[in-house]
């Protein structure tokens, strides 16, 4: 028996065709011999992928291929003459994706921060979804003045106060998660998480005023680089307002000269001033090459010390919800007022009220005459406290035509007033009548 395998073995070496074990391997060697042709081919279709999309990524790192149509305009802006001496705010922006866009900003910005000699590297710098929208088009102008919640202004970019800044920071950590896949987004989301809130938009005081002109200043300079022409304008501004607030100059006692607006509404004025001056000056360096002058925002303290009107009124479509202090919602939407719910035992309504309005809301004289800005304390005494000196004045003497003297000289009252028929804008000749009898009869 071995002797017969051994000589088949010997057999099958002379003659492997007849080796049933050698035509397999020998088909194997065949299908593994395709099988590594496939595998180059695709290995070489994957290479080939691999260059179109490193060059895809190499094309789109110039500005010009991101935006095109508006190089130009952001070289004129920027006020150079390529690509490459753009910032690289630019450049960075125009490979990063929409969806990271807001997070990346942020961290330019707060870069900036360090690096611009007007403000300190501590201040938080916050980027709304509205801002970073705004940029990644790279159109910078608003569409018309009056348009707030448009362009890079200082309604878009600021937030007024530090409760403002932590309403912004919740925001944008519901827009980033939601962005990044953590949910899916409606329409109405959207609008919710990128709309802006006008409370937010609303410096009170001087100090808020200039927390927006800070971060306008900080917007500019990550873009535009320390020696922008608009960017050291913004410096200059903004020392010389933080000298006028830490010395309490006089200017920051300044009352407007406008109709129908206090000294509360001054801070309000001046971010206004500067948003005007800003967006003409975009409006013109936009379509030209020649870097033009940047325009002289901090006149605007010297006119005070002067008493020179600088004041520019807000939009009518804003001004009233400002004035009222009652500020609607979304800056553009157009919603009206919120009116609180009447209190308990007092939902009857006296002459002169607005139907259905009730008895506890406060109403604002937005026609106050600011000759009666004289007779309130410096505090800008409340519509109860100038009740209660009135009350005090002469026993027997009553305001004549039973006028409102909250309405009409504190510039405040509420709808369940019982003088509310003189809620109105009053005549020349009774506002002369109210003067004489203040001056008669008013008593502090």
């Amino acid at each position: 028996m071995p002797l017969r395998e051994h000589r088949y073995h010997i057999n099958m070496s002379y003659l492997p065709a007849l080796d049933d074990t050698a035509i397999i391997t020998r088909e194997a060697e065949l299908i593994a011999a395709r099988i590594g042709n496939v595998r180059d081919q695709m290995q070489l279709q994957l290479e080939e992928s691999r260059k179109v999309a490193v060059a895809a990524i190499k094309v789109a790192k110039t500005p010009g291929v991101k935006w095109p149509e508006r190089i130009q305009h952001i070289l004129n802006i920027a006020q150079v003459d390529t690509e490459e001496q753009l910032p690289s705010l630019w450049h960075r922006l125009a490979n990063a994706r929409d969806r990271d866009a807001r997070v990346l900003l942020e961290g330019l910005c707060a870069k900036a921060c360090h690096d611009l000699p007007a403000v300190s590297s501590r201040m938080k710098t916050l980027v709304e979804p509205a801002l970073a929208s705004t940029m990644v088009s790279a159109d910078w102008r608003m569409i018309n003045s009056d348009q707030l919640d448009s362009g890079v202004t200082p309604w878009v970019v600021g937030q007024a106060s530090s409760e403002a800044a932590i309403r912004a920071s919740a925001q944008n950590m519901m827009y980033d998660h939601a962005t990044n896949g953590g949910a899916q987004l409606s329409l109405a989301d959207i609008t919710s998480l990128t709309k802006l809130m006008i409370k937010d938009k609303v410096p009170v005081v001087h100090l808020d005023a200039m927390r927006m002109v800070k971060q306008l200043y900080i917007c500019y300079g990550a873009a535009f680089a320390s020696d922008h022409s608009l960017v050291k304008e913004l410096a200059v501004l903004i020392e010389e307002y933080q000298q006028g607030i830490e010395e309490s100059l006089g200017e920051m006692e300044y009352i407007p000269q406008l109709p129908r607006y206090s000294k509360a509404m001054v801070p309000c004025l001046v971010v206004r001033h500067v948003q005007v001056h800003v967006a003409n000056w975009l409006d013109k360096q936009w379509n030209t090459d020649v870097p033009l002058a940047p325009p002289n925002l901090s006149s605007l303290f010297e006119k005070m010390r002067l008493c020179i009107q600088w004041e520019i009124p807000m939009p009518a479509k804003y001004e009233e919800s400002l004035l009222l202090g009652q500020g609607t919602p979304v800056i553009g939407a157009g919603d009206r007022p919120r009116v609180p719910r009447p209190a308990e035992g007092r939902n009857e309504m006296p002459p002169g009220a607005p139907a259905g309005a009730p008895a506890s809301t406060t109403v604002y004289n937005n026609e106050y005459n600011v000759s009666f800005e004289r007779y309130k304390d410096k505090r800008d005494a409340a519509g109860n406290r100038i009740k209660a000196k009135v009350a005090r004045a002469n026993a027997g003497n009553v305001t004549p035509e039973n006028m409102c003297p909250a309405y009409h000289i504190s510039g405040q009252c509420n709808f369940g007033c019982s003088r509310a028929a003189d809620h109105r804008t009053h005549t020349a000749e009774q506002d002369a009548t109210l003067a004489t009898w203040v001056d008669e009869h008013w008593h502090v």
